[in-house]
């Protein structure tokens, strides 16, 4: 008989149960330290609203994009370091923060909508990750009420490393 907990392999051994493990879920303004590593943050909504454009912004210690090239989106997913990438279909903004150009001091994602606002848009939340792990952070924004862009959070230096802000702002 098998324990609790345990999953049988074909081979016949058995391994103990991994549980899938449950984000950490931040409210507006929670901020969390990240590893120096690439990050996914991955965009999700209810599909049968409308569609969410996602944007990533990348910008200097100014709180300003450099110019257009640092904006990345539908038709420019990627920026030119290779350290931000847009998959669209995925709705997510890959980030490899080593390679992250110094005078970057925040990378940030923002969804908006190209008619109308995100009250249409039902479940919209935020998944952080770690490349080839299960997502550790969760954000739901509390209130998209008239808003047709948001930002939805951002990863930002701090000392020799990173952190999530979850932001939740919008226009």
């Amino acid at each position: 008989t098998l324990f609790p907990y345990t999953t049988l392999f074909r081979s016949g051994d058995v391994a103990p149960y991994a549980a899938p493990v449950t984000p950490t879920v931040l409210a507006s303004g929670a901020t969390v330290p990240v590893p120096d590593a690439t990050i996914r943050i991955e965009a999700r909504w209810d599909p049968a609203g409308p569609t969410v454009d996602l944007t990533g912004l990348l910008l200097g210690a100014d709180g300003r994009v450099g110019g257009d090239g640092d904006v990345v989106l539908y038709n420019r997913p990627r920026h030119a370091s290779g350290a931000v990438r847009l998959h669209t279909g995925a709705s997510r903004l890959q980030v490899e923060l080593p390679a992250v150009p110094a005078e970057v001091a925040t990378v940030a994602l923002a969804v908006s909508v190209e008619v109308g606002t995100l009250d249409a848009v039902k479940g919209l939340h935020l998944l952080v990750q770690e490349l080839g792990n299960e997502p550790m952070l969760r954000f739901d924004p509390p209130d998209t009420t008239g808003l047709s862009a948001l930002v939805l959070g951002e990863l930002y230096r701090r000392g020799a490393g990173w952190k999530f802000r979850a932001v939740g702002q919008g226009w």
